[in-house]
């Protein structure tokens, strides 16, 4: 079994508002159509009590520095045997002022985990 990337932690209490902030750098940068913030507000929250959405985070003394998001996905023609769910990302990102850090190298290897 693959250890646990050093330097990432799992998302927690606490962590919503600055995970919310990374999201929304995110989006500035790389989304496309409208936020509806109350939802991905909801997904963080699901993540941060372990709700079946994990984030891994790569926190720095000023804000978190990258972040990934997985959920359970299945084919729309799966039953709903354990088996046939495979994680999904919502987001694989890292902060512009951390691009030069191996975070992106570490969300990779969490997302092998």
């Amino acid at each position: 079994m693959t250890s646990f990337p050093a330097g990432l932690r799992m998302a927690r209490r606490g962590d919503e508002d600055r995970l919310f902030a990374l999201f929304m750098t995110a989006h500035a940068e790389n989304g496309y159509g409208d936020v509806d913030q109350p939802h991905v507000r909801a997904i963080i929250g699901r993540a941060c009590v372990g709700d079946r959405v994990v984030i891994a985070l790569a926190e720095g003394p000023e804000r978190i520095e990258a972040a990934i998001g997985l959920h359970p996905e299945k084919r729309w023609y799966s039953t709903d045997d354990p088996k046939n769910y495979y994680s999904s990302d919502l987001l694989i990102y890292v902060h512009p002022l951390h691009r030069r850090s191996r975070h992106a190298i570490k969300l990779l290897q969490f997302a092998r985990y």
